[in-house]
């Protein structure tokens, strides 16, 4: 049987029963049959026993099984299949005295690596070193003798990387996109090969001419008021044809100042920003921007813990956009006045409406070295709810360093940063990577979802985020009681929409993406249909309050 062997690195504790409880070293594992595992280790000292704790890799020490060993070596038996383990051991001296914990050994540690490169072939004559490289897509190796599947996502540079165990598999690239077909479609390999690697590079073609503009808001820093908050516009072109326009900003200026924006925006107003651009398929472009917030005590407009700042990024909306639905991207920011550096947000906030079921939604997992020295390594793994999260819908957006994404056993998401070499010091020791996923289309009106992420620096235990739990609410963003039976129509509109209620209609209001009221109408008469004229709205998206006797609601109204 093929033996592997990892040495581990030791932390020696300089507490007096630790120091005479030395811990075990050259933890090691052999006979791996997929549900059993052969666990071997040295002693130092005489020990009295050891205790050998195990769980799913990635798992809180104290929430795993814990075993009770007078003699090595030890077998794990009823492993899951197609799963990594993590195992840690320490010795027991006496009652008193106990070492540190070695670990983790991770279980199979034999993974093989796949690795490639996705090119755009701009030019419909084959993909050459002058095409731009594909970033933010899937590919998958999917088991052809169990269900197991593994993934990697393309980084900024195209490129992939995928860990699988021996096995059989069948290489694909996901596509989301009508537009983009893939070559070659399939690719069948087998491990263990000569070398356990494989580089497989994929071409991508147009399969159609199209435009398909997204946008995103990172926030950089969480709100505290009174001092600065800086947040990150990301827009990428995701269509295949270049693509020029404006996109804005816009921000509530009664409670941040403006400070600085890099680049320079090409105009403003005292509510919004804007920049020109133009992006080729595939290619991203970025725009920061800083601000102070009110404190507590300015005299007009405080800001205070649990206050919501609503920004708002959009872009070409009036163009010939095949989804126009990530061509927006509102902010809804909490203010808060203490934080965890190391956590977790959803962008679209603590609640969002039924409309949004089936659509993506985007986290941003925020991390920052807090130790003495520096980290070489840094990777965050994200255990994803397959019950409302659709996990083959994932999408890496942004992150502030190099990364590389894989998915394994199923639903475990991990970000790694090899060799980010994170300092330590308070200006440069932080990081964040943001990504998007659909939400399950079954998902209904107060269903909620949780999930916290688990932060590993290096080789030392997992700082464990906040959790970050989201609602679903036909009331998000009021408090006023839902009418389900209000109607319009038609949507998208030009010159008018029409509106219908089981109950009597009282007044509406159309509201820009900057929060600015536009049209406001107030009914007469016992109606439960009215016609409202949308002659002097520009072409956008909009959002439309409709109240009646019972109650109100508030839709998305895009006018063309």
């Amino acid at each position: 049987m093929k033996k592997l062997l990892l040495l581990i690195l030791l932390v020696f504790s300089f507490s007096r029963s630790q120091a005479q409880c030395p811990p075990i070293t050259q933890m090691s594992y052999s006979g791996y049959t997929g549900t059993s595992v052969v666990i071997e280790w040295n002693a130092v000292g005489t020990p009295t026993f050891w205790e050998i704790e195990y769980g799913i890799h990635g798992f809180t020490q104290g929430t795993g099984v814990l075993v009770t060993m007078f003699n090595t070596p030890f077998t794990i038996a009823g492993l899951s299949t197609n799963t990594t383990y993590d195992v840690y051991i320490r010795s027991v001296c006496n009652q008193n005295q106990v070492s540190a914990f070695t670990g983790p050994l991770i279980v199979p540690g034999n993974y093989n690596t796949i690795t490639g490169r996705l090119t755009f072939d701009q030019n419909s004559n084959g993909c050459t070193a002058s095409d731009p490289l594909a970033s933010g897509i899937s590919v998958t190796a999917s088991s052809t003798t169990s269900t197991a599947q593994y993934f990697g996502i393309s980084d900024s540079n195209g490129d992939y990387t995928i860990l699988v165990p021996d096995g059989t598999y069948n290489l694909t690239v996901i596509v989301n996109n009508s537009i983009i077909s893939v070559h070659p479609t399939t690719i069948n390999i087998s491990f263990p090969n000569a070398t356990t690697s494989l580089n497989q590079n994929f071409c991508l073609p147009a399969a159609a001419m199209q435009e398909d503009m997204s946008v995103v808001i990172i926030p950089e820093t969480q709100a505290r008021p009174g001092f600065r908050a800086a947040y990150t516009v990301v827009l990428t072109n995701q269509g295949t044809v270049p693509v020029s326009d404006v996109v804005d900003f816009t921000y509530p200026s009664d409670y941040m100042t403006f400070l600085t924006a890099m680049p320079v925006a090409t105009s403003s107003t005292s509510t919004s920003l804007s920049w020109n651009y133009t992006l080729h398929p595939f290619e991203s472009a970025t725009y920061r921007v800083e601000f102070n917030l009110n404190a507590p005590t300015h005299p007009t407009f405080p800001l205070n813990s649990g206050d919501i700042l609503n920004l708002n990024a959009s872009t070409y909306l009036t163009g010939a956009d095949i989804d126009i639905s990530n061509n927006t991207a509102p902010l809804a920011q909490s203010v808060v006045n203490s934080f965890d550096p190391n956590d977790k947000t959803c962008l679209q906030g603590k609640n969002i409406d039924p409309s949004q079921v089936g659509e993506y939604l985007d986290y941003l997992i925020r991390f920052e070295n807090t130790g003495t020295a520096s980290a070489i390594n840094v990777r965050i793994k994200d255990v994803i709810d397959t019950s409302k999260f659709d996990i083959s819908s994932l999408v890496p957006l942004n992150a502030s360093h190099e990364y590389y994404t894989s998915i394994t056993n199923g639903n475990e998401v991990a970000f790694h940063f090899d060799n980010i070499n994170l300092d330590f010091n308070d200006a440069t020791n932080d990081g964040y990577v943001l990504f998007k996923v659909r939400t399950q289309s079954a998902l209904v009106d107060g269903d909620s979802f949780d999930n916290t992420a688990q932060i590993y620096f290096d080789f030392n235990f997992p700082i464990i985020t906040n959790t970050e739990t989201v609602t679903i609410m036909s009331t998000a963003g009021t408090m006023d009681t839902l009418d389900k039976s209000i109607k319009f129509y038609p949507n998208p509109a030009s010159d008018f929409m029409s509106i219908s209620s089981a109950n009597l209609l009282q007044n509406a209001a159309i509201v820009d993406m900057s929060g600015r009221i536009v049209s406001q109408i107030s009914f007469t008469g016992n109606s439960r249909e009215q016609r409202v004229s949308l002659s002097n709205l520009s072409s956008g998206i909009y959002f439309v309050t409709i109240n009646s006797e019972r109650g109100q609601k508030i839709e998305k109204l895009v006018v063309d």
